[in-house]
């Protein structure tokens, strides 16, 4: 699926040559010593002593009694709101994505050095691509904490997905149906991350294409994402609660078809929708971008790792 192959592409960076790695290593060791150095002068008064002392035993003691009942609470208020917590996390995570990376290659636009950066051998393409990737790289915390808020959706959608499609009939199989609907929406969790992350890379590179002012392109690039999200939950909604109904009451269903297709039919509008939308995104920048079919594949195979 074209999701999973730009999803890898997106988080596979290219490896910083040696003499980068060189210089990166002999700049640690320096501010390594420099810390070790001031550490070293750096002496403690008595008083500070004591205050370190008890400190060191009154916090554990009070993060025990306090903290842990309030992160029992805070996790449970988690889970418990995961369902939105989880698409909120990921709109937030594109937001991010959009908003910057799109402001930076229309940036480019406007001190008139778009032209002259692509001429350097990756091409205009590899310039759009290249602002992307760096700033995923580089701000890694917003994908951390999107995987983070994920496995918190996997977890209480064990524990709550059969309520979600909810429809048992006395010829049903409790057991088939909590496995059918939990992978149905554990999938759907995971592609709606991975549809998000590469939904707002392909927006922030197509929009400055089409405008070279920093806030228009900005504009235009989060408001297309949003739109785009919201399309997406919206098939979902209507799939799983107006149109597979309807469907299932028109044909005089089984309750036992139902409970058992309906997860598997909104799972396939989901990630199809997904799949459509991303593709239509591919095409629309390489025909923006005036990029051979080459260079547009190119992008989204696997790069080799160099030792």
């Amino acid at each position: 699926m074209l999701i999973w192959r730009l999803r890898q592409a997106l988080n596979d960076p290219f490896r910083q040559s040696a003499s980068e790695w060189r210089t990166y290593a002999a700049l640690s060791k320096r501010f390594q010593a420099q810390r070790e150095h001031a550490s070293s002068n750096f002496a403690l008064s008595p008083l500070t002593s004591i205050i370190r002392g008890v400190g060191l035993i009154v916090l554990p003691v009070g993060t025990i009694l306090f903290g842990a009942p309030l992160l029992i609470l805070l996790l449970f208020l988690v889970f418990w709101l995961s369902p939105v917590l989880v698409p909120l996390t990921n709109l937030i995570y594109g937001l991010a994505i959009t908003f910057n990376v799109s402001g930076h290659i229309a940036r480019e636009h406007q001190n008139r050095t778009y032209d002259l950066l692509s001429t350097l051998p990756p091409g205009i393409v590899g310039l759009h691509w290249t602002y992307a990737i760096g700033w995923m790289t580089d701000h890694r915390i917003y994908r951390d904490m999107a995987l983070i808020m994920v496995v918190f959706g996997v977890i209480s959608t064990v524990f709550g997905s059969a309520a979600l499609f909810g429809r048992l009939g006395s010829e049903t199989s409790t057991t088939a149906f909590w496995l059918i609907s939990s992978a149905s929406v554990i999938t759907m969790i995971i592609f709606d991350q991975f549809g998000t992350q590469v939904t707002a890379a392909l927006v922030s590179m197509i929009v400055p294409a089409y405008t070279a002012n920093v806030g228009s392109a900005r504009m235009g690039a989060v408001g297309a994402f949003i739109g785009i999200q919201i399309s997406a939950y919206l098939v979902g909604v209507l799939t799983a609660f107006v149109i597979m109904p309807a469907v299932y009451r028109w044909t005089n269903t089984s309750d036992v078809i139902y409970a058992y297709t309906l997860p598997v039919f909104t799972l396939i509008a989901f990630v199809g929708f997904r799949e459509l939308i991303i593709r239509l995104l591919w095409e629309t920048l390489r025909t923006m971008l005036n990029a051979t079919q080459a260079e547009i594949d190119a992008l989204s195979r696997k790069r080799r790792k160099t030792p």
